[in-house]
C-alpha cells in the first residue's frame, strides 16, 4: 500500500518536483498550495508524513504546524518543514512545535528520497535537519551525523 505524503507549498513547481520524487506505487502525494486548503484537506486524507513550507500565502507554516499538532492523534505523524530560510531561529521554533525535521530548498532528489524513507522507517528519529546534519534519536542524548543520504 502506498504511503500518503501530504505536501503543502505555494510554489506549483516545488509541488511538481515533490510529486516527481515521491512516485507511486511507494508513495501517493496529496498537495495543497495554502495553509487553509491544507487544513481542510489533511484531516480528510490522513497522511503518513507531511511536508510543510514555512512561508505560505495565507498564514505562516508555523501556524499550520501548531494546528496539526493540536489535533488528537497527530503527535506521531512526522512533519518536515521545507524552506529556503536556513536561519537558526525558525529551526528551533519548528522543533519546539513538534516538527520532525527541517530541510532547506533546493532539495536534491536522491538525498530527499532517502530522508523520507528514513523518517517513515525509523520511528526513533525525533529530529532531522540538513542545516546541522544532526539526527536525534528518542531515548538517547546522542546527536550524531544525520543519515547516510545527506552530503
Amino acid at each position: 500500500m502506498a504511503r500518503v505524503i501530504f505536501a503543502i507549498d505555494d510554489d506549483p513547481l516545488m509541488l511538481e518536483v515533490l510529486a516527481a520524487i515521491l512516485l507511486p506505487p511507494t508513495y501517493h502525494t496529496v498537495s495543497a498550495r495554502d495553509g487553509q486548503g491544507a487544513l481542510d484537506t489533511v484531516f480528510r486524507i490522513p497522511p503518513d508524513l507531511v511536508l510543510l513550507d514555512l512561508e505560505l500565502p495565507d498564514c505562516p507554516g508555523m501556524s499550520v504546524l501548531e494546528s496539526l499538532r493540536r489535533r488528537p492523534g497527530w503527535s506521531k505523524v512526522p512533519i518536515v518543514m521545507l524552506t529556503a530560510n536556513n536561519a537558526i531561529e525558525p529551526i528551533l521554533k519548528a522543533r519546539s512545535l513538534g516538527a520532525r525535521g527541517y530541510l532547506c530548498k533546493p532539495i536534491a532528489p536522491a538525498e530527499f528520497g532517502g530522508v523520507i524513507r528514513d523518517l517513515l522507517a525509523e520511528p526513533d528519529v525525533v529530529w532531522l535537519d540538513d542545516i546541522t546534519r544532526l539526527r536525534t534519536v528518542r531515548g538517547s542524548d546522542y546527536a550524531g551525523l544525520s543519515h547516510p543520504h545527506s552530503g
